[in-house]
């Protein structure tokens, strides 16, 4: 299901204070955990919106009840668990914020991403597995000859940093995250970036 559905389901909730179960995957897990959360907004973070939520539970146990920001995509299904909640914030979420999330076919004329977000965006989908294959490695380098060399440095930075808060969204980071970020850091060094 596209993005902009999984959060219009998320806003409908958040409308009619319903928990929202959200399957949900960081970027080392091989399948998503599943949240019951309240959600309150959402968030422009350095490479991605977010939603803002209290989560409640969660399966398997993945940290304690607490306040989270869920990159919307990695949000992989939406489900309306029937709990009511009580909000504990103010609830901003509603459905003129879904428009960060419009149809391309919607707005043609936006459709072309400018080359910065074009790279940003590959080089975070190639990384996410923390290995770059020869084909992804040519590939990036072809999108590196339509940006300066400070264009290039600041998507890699902003690469890392969007995989390194959404491991700490938790409060921590495992042993296999560490590893995994490790690999990341490898596959940027490989395409150039020195922090």
């Amino acid at each position: 299901m596209p993005v902009v559905d999984l959060v219009a389901i998320i806003v409908d909730l958040a409308a009619a204070r319903h928990l929202a179960i959200i399957d949900y995957r960081k970027p080392v897990e091989k399948r998503p955990s599943r949240r019951w959360v309240e959600p309150y907004k959402l968030i422009e973070g350095h490479s991605a919106f977010m939603v803002r939520a209290y989560q409640v539970r969660s399966e398997p146990k993945t940290s304690d009840p607490g306040w989270r920001h869920f990159r919307a995509d990695r949000i992989e299904g939406v489900a309306d668990s029937g709990e009511a909640f009580t909000p504990r914030s103010l609830v901003t979420l509603d459905r003129g914020e879904l428009h960060p999330f419009r149809r391309p076919e919607e707005y043609p004329e936006l459709d072309q991403p400018k080359p910065e977000q074009a790279y940003s965006d590959y080089v975070s989908s190639i990384t996410m597995d923390g290995i770059l294959a020869s084909e992804e490695f040519n590939r990036a380098l072809e999108l590196q000859e339509n940006m300066n060399p400070l264009g290039i440095r600041a998507a890699h930075a902003a690469v890392y940093a969007g995989l390194l808060t959404a491991m700490i969204v938790d409060g921590q980071i495992s042993e296999h995250e560490q590893h995994h970020l490790r690999d990341v850091r490898k596959c940027l060094g490989q395409l150039g970036w020195e922090p």
